[in-house]
């Protein structure tokens, strides 16, 4: 009897081994069971290969994957005079098999991505196969080629490899288009036959926090072009920047309107021309939630860029219907007394620099092409220069519930203790009966007599107009925005930007 049990045994054991081999199940104690990567240091772009081979043998260990960051400033590849050193990789380097790596090769073509983004690919993973073997004697120059080569590639493949990526954190994108690039573009466009990134619903642009800036000022990138790799994302609810100076030039990027998912939108310590953020704000099919600050860093040329709060508002009353919560604050160094944003020059302009990459026109390319545009409620009937520098009225605005704003951006600037001209709308006037939370940033009584007349008009008629209004603040004591605008040399006026984690952890 015991022998059949024996047996009974052995058997079942040998019949769990064949299903493990048939399907292969990662196990919480895998040493490549992650649920967050980072490709960001020397280490983690020597990681690339290992984890690359590692998941296409076992697709559902890269299931496990719902955060990933990227940071492709802070590769050695692309800073000047960097040394490669001791990488001291997450993953170990593994003996390249000729199978596993015909798999990658496979895996690769397979992505879609074309002819020209292959041209890249093959040769770099043909390169990383014999640094790992040979090791290979090469100028510093000519391997920041071949390591950038290989890791806009190796993340490209990794990206698509994980498909329940929730959370996106992307940093800069280096000074050459990629196969990273394109992925993400036509990733966003379905336009390859097995598009990913189809869970995200979160990006936050984390350019600057892994100290490829100095805390103290802007990082650098174009808003736009940002916005074009992410805002096609199908899943896509919330967005967030967080000091970022626009460094657009005259190289445009063409973004579909008002066909993106995103829900929330928040830009922070930002510096950025009222021009680019109204082709931001159209965007969205439907916005639901904003939130805009500005200043507070150093910009190295010292110059500001006016935002018109005109052209702000007239960019939001297309979202009236659905907008439910608006925070808002913008000093009088940020934007101009009087006009509108208009289209310049550069937005024209075709950039002519040279970029000795098979993969730029491309790229460019597809960059330019939007996507149909969806109707949505039209810009505010209002004449835009009745506003002048005020945002405009939400009255009609059904849905807003919460409301933070400067109440100069709602009354206009003031003169000698006055309004330098009366709005065209009253305080009360200009609030949607929906509003069930309000701060005014910047008001204190006495300080000017006309802001004051309106206050008490509101604080009167508040209960018979917006009936849902259960807290106001800013009108008992002053409440200033945690933004103020940078000014000299006083650093302790500046915002320091918090020192972030982005590693690996595993599952």
């Amino acid at each position: 009897m015991a022998g059949i049990v024996e047996t009974k045994s052995r058997r079942e054991s040998s019949s769990d081994e064949d299903s493990e081999r048939l399907v292969k199940k990662p196990r919480i104690e895998h040493p490549l069971a992650y649920k967050s990567v980072r490709i960001m240091t020397q280490g983690d772009i020597d990681s690339l290969y290992p984890l690359i081979v590692a998941y296409i043998e076992t697709p559902s260990l890269a299931d496990l994957i719902t955060s990933f960051a990227i940071d492709m400033d802070t590769w050695p590849c692309n800073i000047v005079g960097t040394g490669f050193g001791n990488s001291d990789p997450e993953i170990s380097p593994q003996p390249v098999e000729e199978s596993l790596h015909a798999a990658v090769e496979s895996y690769a073509r397979n992505m879609s991505l074309g002819d020209g983004a292959l041209r890249v690919m093959l040769p770099a993973l043909e390169w990383k196969k014999r640094q790992l073997r040979d090791g290979v004697h090469e100028s510093w120059r000519e391997r920041a080629r071949h390591e950038r080569d290989f890791a806009t590639t190796g993340s490209a493949i990794l990206i698509s490899l994980c498909k329940n990526i929730t959370t996106l954190y992307l940093g800069g994108l280096g000074p050459f288009e990629s196969p990273f690039q394109l992925y993400m573009l036509l990733s966003g466009m379905d336009r390859i036959s097995h598009p990913g990134l189809r869970n995200v619903t979160r990006v936050e642009v984390i350019a600057g926090a892994n100290g490829s800036t100095n805390d103290r000022e802007y990082a650098s990138l174009s808003y736009r072009k940002h916005f074009n790799y992410i805002c096609r994302l199908p899943a896509l609810e919330s967005v967030v920047f967080d000091g970022v100076a626009d460094q657009s030039g005259g190289n445009p990027h063409t973004l579909p309107q008002r066909t993106s998912t995103m829900k929330k939108l928040n830009i922070h310590h930002a510096h950025i021309s009222g021009r680019v953020l109204g082709k931001l704000l159209d965007v969205p099919k439907h916005l639901e939630e904003l939130s805009l600050s500005f200043g507070r860093l150093r910009l190295d040329s010292g110059e500001s860029t006016p935002i018109f709060a005109t052209t702000v508002g007239e960019h939001l009353s297309r979202h009236r219907d659905t907008l439910r919560m608006l925070d808002l604050y913008m000093g009088y160094s940020n934007y101009g007394d009087h006009g509108y944003d208009s289209e310049s020059d550069s937005d024209r302009e075709e950039a002519s620099a040279y970029r000795p990459n098979p993969m730029s026109s491309l790229v460019r390319s597809l960059e330019r092409q939007p996507k149909p545009r969806e109707s949505s409620p039209s810009l505010s009937s209002e004449p835009r220069q009745e506003h002048g520098s005020r945002l405009g009225s939400f009255g009609d605005y059904k849905s807003m519930t919460h409301l933070s704003i400067g109440i100069k951006l709602l009354l206009g600037p003031t003169q000698d203790g006055k309004l330098a001209e009366q709005p065209p709308c009253r305080l009360i006037d200009a609030l949607p009966p929906s509003l069930e939370y309000l701060c005014l940033y910047g008001y204190e009584r006495g300080e000017n007599a006309d802001v004051d007349e309106h206050v008490d008009e509101f604080i009167e008629k508040r209960e018979g107009r917006l009936p849902l209004l259960k807290e106001v603040k800013g009108m008992d004591e002053r409440v200033d925005s945690e933004i103020s605008v940078y000014k000299g040399q006083d650093e302790d006026s500046l915002w320091q930007r918090p020192k972030r984690d982005f590693g690996w952890v595993k599952a």
